[in-house]
Order: structure tokens, then C-alpha cells, then sequence
């Protein structure tokens, strides 16, 4: 299944991040609190976690590469 959204990127402390919206998340299946997750950002390909929020959305960490090619 292919999910697509666009979301601002905003700073936990000193980790950039990005809030997955419920829509998508409600259709995953979470592992122990994560959902594992493949994803692209303008032709970058990457595995990441979606980590859970106490009464919040699910946030996807983003890291160097891919913030390099968000543009």
C-alpha cells in the first residue's frame, strides 16, 4: 500500500521530525510501539521507524540524507 502526505519538519529537542498523520498510521500495524516503514523523498529511498507519541501522533525522525533531498 502507497500513502502519501506532506507535513512541516520541526525540531524534538535536537532531532528533526515530522508527524505522520492518523489517516495513514490507523491503516498499520504497530510492532511494539513502532510502525516499520519504507518511504522516497524526491528519489531518495529509506527504512525508518515511526515512533509513537503519548496521546500524539506517530512522528517519522528524519535524518541527514533525507533531509538533504526533501527540495
Amino acid at each position: 500500500m502507497i500513502y502519501r502526505f506532506k507535513g512541516a519538519i520541526y525540531k524534538v529537542g535536537i532531532n528533526p521530525c515530522v508527524e505522520v498523520p492518523e489517516r495513514i498510521t490507523s491503516k498499520m500495524r504497530a510492532i511494539g510501539g513502532y510502525i516499520y516503514t519504507k518511504g522516497e523523498i524526491n528519489k531518495y529511498k529509506f527504512e525508518q521507524t515511526l515512533v509513537s507519541v503519548k496521546n500524539g501522533p506517530y512522528r517519522l525522525y528524519v535524518n541527514g540524507p533525507m533531509k538533504k533531498n526533501r527540495m
